[in-house]
């Protein structure tokens, strides 16, 4: 929370008393803010050893006097108010209703059963709960104030995830879009690269071209799977390979002031696991070694094979071979109460804004999804290593068209007519080039309306519909299906920037329906049209 203000006191007339406990608190821990609005100056004890047991920090303002209250609320964000039911319905009658939408979730003291049965009616827009006096001594009132602390946090990260959300919906938006200038950027440098003869002087420019093409085409996919995740694909790989292609982001990730270095396994280190996921579990261990050293530093990572038995660092694993990875800072550290709590969902000790507190659960829930483990060696200003520990896999031999095997035939066109929707016009000129090239007669227009005009117009035979899913007036999944009904013969394959067929902004992509991501290069676009073709129905 962020509760920042300088101890005060005040007077009884109304002025404010501001004092902290830090009794068994621990250093980054939680700061818990408590107003206590009441004439009882006992209350503030009271609170604080309600709350000691947590290890918290425990900030407590004492008000009395409705303006008084108003400018802290104003001023201070508090995790929870401690209200005299005698004031609410006395002094401050009626009064406290209008800052109703500024209190944290509030407990309410009653005098006797009679006034708390009244308080629960008639304060119900501030209380979370009531409870009587008599029981300030006791455990319920510990209890109770927790209790409602755990209830403003619950709203305060549905807010967090409402705001991850939307910025999903943001990110995936703005990589459609790039993924279509890169479709573009790929298929070009790929015809200039099949253009410029061996030995031009042009010929390393083009490759750089392509190559830098491919990775910006593989930076979109990460991002994705970041913004929209998608069901695992799990595959054989090897770990050091993971990290080496993922380094030049990871450098951009951390910034000029830290020093990133990187030793690989001496041996074979493939898992099997999904290599986003686990691209996932890399890049936020990174980016927490990074802001555990605000003024930078060094980050190494690690990869190595073990060969483990029984119980490691007191971690219960199954005998065998594991991957290691193991990302290490020299940053502040943690001791051993923050690293009980560290892969807890929404715990963090970085500052408002800085963390969600996701980064080591999703780290933990993606791990131990793979049968793996985490172990975390930290000390307060020693540094973090965190290890990660991966069932080592084994080599699958290498199938048909994958490395090791024969180049691959050429894709194959054909003779049929195609027609082509896609609202990107720099797009649609380069498919339209791309299907033209192998044979096919291309019909491309560039929305939806226009497609229906041509499907009732054309008096030959259309053979697919290639349509973008995301387009302005209708989805391609709607358009698909009104051509259907129009032309029922007609095969489809869908043209879209996300990485899946869950759900995107133009509609829903059901199993079975066949997408070619974009960016895509001439092979693949060639390859899921013919393929779209010859299939069944």
């Amino acid at each position: 929370m962020r509760y920042d203000r300088p101890a005060r006191m005040r007077d009884s007339s109304g002025t404010a008393t501001t004092r902290e406990a830090t009794r068994g608190a621990v250093p980054g821990r939680a700061r818990f803010g408590v107003l206590v609005v009441s004439h009882d100056a006992s209350l503030e004890g009271a609170v604080h050893e309600a709350l000691t047991p947590t290890g918290a920090i425990v900030s407590v303002t004492r008000e009395t006097v409705l303006e008084n209250v108003r400018g802290s609320l104003e001023r201070v964000e508090y995790d929870v108010a401690l209200l005299d039911g005698d004031l609410i319905e006395g002094e401050l009658a009626g009064s406290l209703r209008v800052l109703s939408g500024l209190f944290p979730p509030a407990v309410v003291l009653a005098k006797d059963v009679g006034q708390e049965e009244r308080l629960q009616r008639e304060a119900a827009h501030l209380a979370h709960e009531v409870i009587l006096t008599s029981e300030v001594g006791s455990r319920a009132l510990g209890r109770a104030i927790r209790h409602a602390i755990e209830v403003r946090q619950f709203r305060q990260h549905l807010g967090i995830s409402d705001r991850m959300e939307a910025v999903g919906r943001f990110a995936s938006s703005t990589i459609h879009d790039l993924s279509n200038l890169l479709t573009v950027i790929l298929a070009s440098s790929e015809q200039l690269n099949a253009t410029v003869p061996k030995g031009h002087p042009l010929e390393k420019d083009c490759q750089t071209i392509h190559e830098s093409a491919a990775r910006a085409v593989a930076l979109t996919h990460q991002a994705l799977s970041f913004s929209r995740p998608k069901p695992s694909e799990p595959a054989v790989f090897s770990m050091s390979d993971l990290v080496t292609n993922s380094e030049s982001v990871l450098r951009v990730l951390v910034g000029t002031r830290v020093e990133l270095k990187t030793t690989r396994a001496g041996t074979s280190d493939l898992v099997r696991a999904d290599p986003t996921q686990i691209e996932q579990v890399l890049f936020n261990l990174v980016a927490n070694a990074r802001d555990a050293m605000p003024e930078g530093g060094p980050v190494h990572i690690q990869t190595q094979v073990q060969h483990v038995g029984g119980t490691t660092r007191g971690l219960h694993m199954s005998a065998g071979r594991f991957v290691v990875l193991s990302v290490s800072d020299a940053g502040v550290g943690m001791d051993p109460e923050i690293q009980a709590h560290a892969f807890e969902p929404f715990f963090t000790t970085k500052e408002v804004g800085r963390g969600t507190g996701l980064g080591l659960n999703t780290v933990y829930r993606i791990v131990r999804g793979w049968d793996g483990h985490v172990h975390i060696d930290s000390a307060p200003n020693a540094g973090t290593t965190v290890t990660v520990y991966l069932p080592a896999a084994e080599a699958v031999a290498p199938s048909s068209g994958r490395a090791g095997a024969p180049a691959a035939a050429p894709a194959v066109g054909g003779r049929e007519t195609i027609l082509v929707v896609e609202d990107e016009e720099a797009v649609g000129e380069l498919v339209e080039e791309m299907l033209s090239a192998v044979g096919y007669q291309v019909l491309c227009v560039g929305h939806p309306a226009l497609a229906l005009e041509v499907c009732h117009s054309f008096e030959g035979t259309i053979d697919l519909l290639l349509t973008d899913v995301v387009m302005p007036e209708m989805s391609g999944v709607e358009l698909a299906e009104r051509i259907q009904s129009i032309r029922p013969d007609i095969r489809v394959v869908y043209m879209s920037g996300y990485s899946d067929h869950s759900a995107t902004p133009g509609g829903w992509l059901s199993e079975g329906m066949r997408l070619v991501s974009k960016p895509f290069d001439r092979r693949e676009l060639v390859t899921s049209v013919r393929e779209a073709l010859d299939g069944e129905r």
